[in-house]
C-alpha cells in the first residue's frame, strides 16, 4: 500500500490516540469507538463479521446449486436492499455469471421492477428474498409482487436473521430453503456471510476462494500498525476526515469499479452521524489538480495493467493519494474485509459508532406517513411549487425563478467551500438517464469545484442517506422525480410501486428538510432524459 508524503505520519498519530487499537478490535471492545454505554450493546452485537472469513461453508449450498440445475432453473433474482443487495451486485458485475443468469432488484420504481421481470422466464427463475430484519418494506413488496406472479413456493429462498418475520414466512409458505445468518453481523458488514455467499454460489463462483482471500487479509489485519492494511487505511481516512479532508474519492480500475458502490454504503452509513462523516465519491472521473479543493483524499485500487491515470499529477500537486494493487476479482474477499476493518478504524478515530444508523429511520417514518396519507386521500403531499416551464417543474427551498434551470442555478449558488453536491434520482436506472446524470454532475464539478455524487432512490436511502441527514451539514441536494411510463400493483396492499416510490421520494425530501439541509426537488415530467439534458445545457450557458 502506497501513501503519499505525510500520510504515514498521519496514520501513526491517529493510531497513537487509540492505545492497543488492534487488540481491542479483535477482543470486541466497544469502548474503541465511544465511551457512551448506550452504544456499547449495539457494537458488541455487531462484530460477528470478524469471524466471517473463518466460518466453514454451509454444505447445503452445493446441494442447492445441483438441485436447481437439475430442475432446469436458469435465472435468479435477488430481492434486497442496502447491505443485502450491494455485495451480490458487486459479485455479479465483477465476477461474472458462470452459474445462473443473476439479477438484483433493489429499486421500487415500477419501471425497474418491470424491466427485471422482463429479463427472465419466471417459470425457470429462483427468487432470493434477502433481509436481515425480515421486515424491510421494499423487500416485502418485491416478494409479494413475485409471489403473486409465481405461485410455487419452491421458487423462493430466504436469507435472514433467526426469529425474523421472514423466517416465519419461509416456514409458513414452504420456501425451498431458508438460510439463517449470524444475528451479530450488521447488514453493511455482511458481504462475507450468507448474504454474500449464497448469491456467490448461485453465480457459480468459488466461495472457498472468496473466503481464503478474506482469511489472508484478516491475518494481515492482526499485524502491527505499520504493516496492517486495514488499520493503515482506516487511520488515515479517519484522521484526514477530522482535518477537513472528508471526501473519499475512489479511483478504481474498470474491471473492479462496481466495488465502489459497496464501499460507498459501508463508509457513508458507518461514519455519517453526529455531525461527522466521510463522503465516498464513487464514479466521478478523475480530473486535474485544479478541479479539486482541499477536502479530498484519493484512494485507488487497481488490477495489473489497469491503474487509473492522473494520480501522479494529483499527488505532485499535494493532494493526498493512497493506492494499492490486487490480483483481480479473486481478491474481492480480501477487499471486503480490508474495507470493513478500515471503516471500523476510521470511525474509532472519529469517535462515532460505526454499527448504528440513527437517521435512516427518519426517511422511513416520513415515507410511511406519506403512504398513510395516500390511503386516506389518494394523494402524496407535494412540495411547494417554485416554477414550471418546458414540461419541467422545480420544487424546494430555492428562490422564485422563471425556469427550472434558473431555480437549479440559484440553488447551486449556495454551494460553499468544503460542500458536496448530491443528485438524488428517484428514476429508473436506464442507461440514458445514468449518462445524463453523470454528465450533469461533471458540469457541476467543473463550474463549482465541488465533490459530486449520484444516487438512485430508494437504494441510496440505505447507503449515503444516513450521511445526508446525520453527517456534516455540507450537502447540497437536488432530488429528481418524473412521471412513470407504467405502474404495477403491490398485491395485498392499497398502494402500487409508483405510489411507494413517490412516498419514499417525498419522505426523503422531508427528512432532509427536517435536518435543515439545502434541498430542491425537480420534477422532470414525461421525458426525463431530455429534461436533464436541457438543465445541463442551460447550466453550461449561464
Amino acid at each position: 500500500m502506497h501513501f503519499s508524503a505525510g500520510l504515514d505520519r498521519l496514520a501513526h498519530d491517529a493510531l497513537a490516540s487509540l492505545p492497543n487499537a488492534i487488540s481491542r478490535l479483535w477482543d470486541r471492545d466497544p469502548t474503541l469507538w465511544t465511551p457512551d454505554p448506550e452504544h456499547h450493546a449495539v457494537a458488541q452485537n455487531r462484530l460477528g463479521w470478524l469471524d466471517a472469513p473463518y466460518v466453514d461453508l454451509d454444505p447445503s449450498l452445493g446441494a442447492l446449486q445441483t438441485s436447481l440445475a437439475a430442475e432446469g432453473v436458469r435465472h435468479a433474482i435477488l430481492l434486497g436492499m442496502g447491505g443485502s443487495s450491494l455485495c451480490p451486485d458487486v459479485l455479479r458485475r465483477v465476477g461474472g455469471t458462470r452459474g445462473l443468469d443473476f439479477h438484483v432488484l433493489d429499486s421500487t420504481h415500477p419501471e425497474s421492477v418491470a424491466a427485471c421481470e422482463a429479463r427472465v422466464d419466471l417459470l425457470r427463475t429462483v427468487f432470493i428474498v434477502a433481509s436481515k430484519s425480515g421486515g424491510t418494506i421494499e423487500v416485502r413488496s418485491f416478494y409479494q409482487y413475485f409471489r403473486h406472479r409465481v405461485p410455487n413456493p419452491n421458487a423462493f429462498i430466504a436469507i435472514t436473521d433467526p426469529g425474523s418475520p421472514l423466517q416465519a414466512l419461509a416456514h409458513q409458505e414452504g420456501f425451498r430453503a431458508c438460510f439463517l445468518n449470524p444475528p451479530d453481523i450488521g447488514g453493511r458488514y455482511s458481504a462475507l456471510s450468507l448474504f454474500g455467499l449464497v448469491p456467490a454460489c448461485l453465480l457459480g463462483m468459488d466461495s472457498s476462494t472468496l473466503l481464503a482471500s478474506a482469511r489472508t487479509m484478516a491475518e494481515a489485519c492482526r499485524r502491527p500498525p505499520a504493516e496492517n492494511p486495514g488499520f493503515g487505511l482506516g487511520s488515515v481516512l479517519g484522521a484526514a476526515a477530522r482535518s477537513g479532508r472528508n471526501k473519499l474519492t475512489l479511483a478504481l480500475s474498470p474491471d473492479i469499479a462496481p466495488l465502489g458502490s459497496w464501499i460507498e454504503q459501508l463508509v457513508a452509513e458507518s461514519t455519517g452521524k453526529e455531525g461527522q462523516g466521510i463522503l465516498p465519491v464513487d464514479g466521478e472521473p478523475l480530473g486535474g489538480p485544479d478541479d479539486y479543493g482541499r477536502d479530498r483524499v484519493f484512494v485507488s485500487v487497481s488490477t495489473p495493467g489497469h491503474a487509473p491515470e492522473g494520480l501522479e499529477s494529483l499527488e505532485a500537486a499535494g493532494h493526498p493519494v493512497i493506492r494499492w494493487q490486487i490480483s483481480g476479482p479473486d481478491a474481492l474477499g480480501g477487499e471486503f474485509f480490508r474495507w470493513e476493518v478500515a471503516t471500523a478504524v476510521a470511525a474509532a478515530v472519529m469517535q462515532v459508532d460505526p454499527f448504528d444508523e440513527p437517521n435512516v429511520a427518519a426517511a422511513k417514518r416520513l415515507s410511511g406517513e406519506q403512504l398513510e396519507l395516500h390511503a386516506q386521500s389518494g394523494q402524496i403531499a407535494e412540495s411547494n411549487l417554485i416554477s414550471k416551464a418546458d414540461g419541467v417543474s422545480a420544487r424546494g427551498r430555492a428562490a422564485i425563478a422563471s425556469s427550472p434551470a434558473e431555480a437549479l442555478e440559484r440553488h447551486l449558488d449556495r454551494i460553499g467551500e468544503g460542500d458536496y453536491l448530491a443528485l438524488l434520482a428517484f428514476l429508473p436506472e436506464h442507461p440514458e438517464l445514468v449518462a445524463e446524470l453523470e454528465s450533469l454532475r461533471l458540469s457541476i464539478r467543473r463550474k463549482y469545484r465541488v465533490a459530486t455524487t449520484v444516487g438512485f432512490g430508494p437504494r441510496f436511502l440505505h447507503s449515503t442517506g444516513q450521511l445526508h441527514k446525520g453527517g456534516p451539514g455540507t450537502g447540497v441536494f437536488v432530488q429528481f422525480t418524473a412521471n412513470g411510463a407504467c405502474d404495477l400493483p403491490v398485491p395485498g396492499h392499497n398502494y402500487s410501486f409508483a405510489v411507494l416510490c413517490a412516498a419514499q421520494a417525498r419522505g426523503d425530501e422531508l427528512a432532509l428538510e427536517e435536518a435543515e439541509r439545502r434541498v430542491i426537488r425537480i420534477h422532470l415530467g414525461d421525458q426525463p432524459g431530455s429534461a436533464l439534458r436541457h438543465l445541463r445545457e442551460a447550466l453550461i450557458k449561464r
